[in-house]
């Protein structure tokens, strides 16, 4: 491969571009957000039995429920939650367990459970926790109708348009009032006329239907025929015929029949303002930067088209959190590799060294790229942390290969034999090292909690990185080395010509003079260290500092997951 690279060189050339266009195609699909994808392995169960107290929820649903949920594989432990009308139980899994495959393990023990209940519980509800699930938009609807109108609008038409846009998944409405139409019974009028509310509730549901009648076959067509039962006005309910053993009745007889609203469950405003809200969820294979681009841009559309006093107004937007923490990492990555690529020339003193080993920094973080994409990772902050981190162990092999090859030209050697000689001879080591840098990161890509979770994606970047920079280390370094360098000059008996460094050269060599002085102060400090009063002053403070670290570790620091933030 070394050989390859020095003596055919364009052919690795398109190689390492291959791998570069790679990285850049999948670094465009990879999905942007801030944190990892993720998912916890809870799985929910929801009773609803209206009207029960929690003491008969308890007995009645949730022992029996708990008793075939706690035969589930893969169970950590069962959790219930009693309450009036209603009962919950959470079922916490281990790591690790697939949790689509528990939801359905748990519906189907649920089923059999729910086989026994009482005819008022309604159908269980199983859902899983989806940390991922929450709203990354909220937008905010105003004009000049009252709350019921403003809503009804709002479900009717500008609802349907945001749950178009590519990557939506769901759009949720809150505020405003929703009609409802409420039918008052009389216990007194209806003891009266020997009536009851099944009755009333049967008659009601029998009459509020349409029903298809059949079909009349034509010459030329045939037409479906139904009978439009459905009420069509209030007047029509009030009129409804009741059968008593008295005769008939009328609704309105016993009841009164109200156009109202229906219980208020949450409240919208927008600058003091009634409004809608409507929060936006995105599919969980969705990036969230291009999902916010097409809501907005739906959004600016709907503005232009709603009448005089109707508008949209965007009150959040998840995407802004993340452009700006992605951008202020990729910012500082490209920092990290100016900054690094300006020591190297302050230390190596050549511009074509220094050119060579910046060269392989970005080459090896956009070959991660493709290696990230098909192992399901996306461009968070995780991610991009590992890059950042990585930066200077990507350089370190470059500088080792590019400080043995100069030793090489230094005897003597030509720019395409001294770039194979110095890059072979060191070939063993550096795989040594940069391995044991796989071998630390890769255990972490094993870890079962929540917190492997989330390191598992900078573990494996790092690790990605750190591979693409040892191919670029044995093509891209001695590649260029061989053609960038120069050899020494020989006189005409073989000899090595001693050549006049450049103003630029003797500047660049102000800084490694400077060094002698911090030389002199190491070696010092070193004969001191290996003496042994030195080595009894070492070992004294390390314990020190051993007992002063486990001292502060124990007494002022917290363990936490993530960092507390705004």
């Amino acid at each position: 491969m070394i050989k390859a690279s020095i003596y055919k060189p364009i052919t690795m050339l398109m190689v390492i571009l291959t791998v570069v266009v790679f990285g850049l195609y999948t670094y465009t699909m990879m999905v942007v957000d801030l944190m990892p994808k993720f998912e916890v392995p809870v799985v929910t169960a929801t009773m609803i039995y209206a009207g029960a107290s929690p003491e008969e929820i308890e007995t009645t649903v949730i022992k029996p429920v708990e008793e075939q949920v706690e035969l589930v594989d893969g169970i950590d432990y069962v959790q219930s939650i009693c309450l009036e009308n209603y009962g919950i139980i959470v079922a916490m899994f281990n790591m690790g367990v697939n949790v689509d495959v528990a939801a359905n393990d748990v519906r189907s023990k649920v089923e059999l459970a729910a086989a026994d209940f009482p005819d008022a519980v309604e159908p269980p509800i199983i859902s899983k926790v989806d940390i991922n699930g929450a709203a990354i938009m909220a937008i905010s609807f105003t004009g000049p109708l009252n709350s019921t109108e403003l809503r009804q609008m709002v479900e009717d038409e500008i609802e349907p348009l945001f749950t178009s846009v590519s990557g939506v998944a769901s759009v949720d409405v809150f505020g405003g009032t929703t009609r409802q139409i409420s039918i008052e019974l009389d216990k007194d009028k209806m003891k009266d006329r020997g009536i009851d509310i099944a009755t009333i509730m049967g008659m009601y549901g029998q009459s509020n239907l349409n029903y298809p009648v059949g079909e009349v076959i034509g010459k030329h067509k045939n037409t479906s025929v139904r009978t439009a039962g459905k009420f069509q006005s209030l007047d029509e309910m009030r009129n409804m015929d009741i059968p008593t053993a008295n005769g008939v009745i009328k609704l309105s007889e016993v009841a009164k029949v109200k156009d109202t609203i229906e219980t208020i469950s949450s409240i919208s405003r927008f600058n003091g303002t009634s409004s809608i809200s409507l929060d936006i969820k995105k599919r969980s294979d969705a990036n969230v930067v291009d999902v916010s681009k097409g809501v907005i841009k739906r959004m600016n559309a709907v503005n232009k088209s709603l009448p005089e006093g109707f508008e949209l107004h965007l009150v959040y937007d998840k995407s802004e959190a993340v452009n700006e923490s992605i951008d202020n990492v990729i910012q500082n990555v490209i920092i990290a590799i100016v900054l690094t690529a300006g020591l190297l020339l302050l230390f190596l003193g050549k511009f074509s060294t220094m050119f060579i080993a910046a060269l392989t920094m970005p080459t090896s973080v956009i070959g991660a790229f493709t290696l990230m994409y098909f192992a399901g990772f996306g461009i968070n902050m995780m991610s991009l942390m590992a890059l950042s981190s990585s930066v200077g162990l990507l350089v370190t092999n470059a500088i080792v290969v590019l400080e043995n090859i100069n030793v090489k030209l230094n005897e003597g050697l030509d720019p395409k034999e001294a770039a194979y000689k110095g890059t072979s001879e060191i070939m063993v080591a550096i795989m040594a090292s940069t391995l044991t840098n796989v071998c630390v990161f890769v255990p972490i890509a094993f870890m079962k909690s929540i917190a492997g979770i989330f390191f598992r994606t900078f573990g494996l970047t790092m690790v990605f990185a750190t591979l693409v920079s040892l191919l670029a280390t044995f093509t891209l370094t001695p590649l260029l080395a061989a053609y960038l360098f120069k050899g020494k000059k020989k006189d005409e008996n073989g000899n090595i010509i001693e050549e006049k460094p450049s103003v630029v050269g003797r500047i660049l060599g102000l800084f490694p003079t400077a060094l002698n002085g911090i030389r002199f102060v190491y070696l010092k400090t070193l004969s001191f260290c290996l003496s042994i009063p030195g080595v009894l002053f070492q070992v004294v403070a390390l314990i020190a500092m051993l007992l002063f670290v486990g001292y502060m570790a124990a007494n002022h620091m917290t363990v936490e997951i993530m960092p507390k933030q705004d």
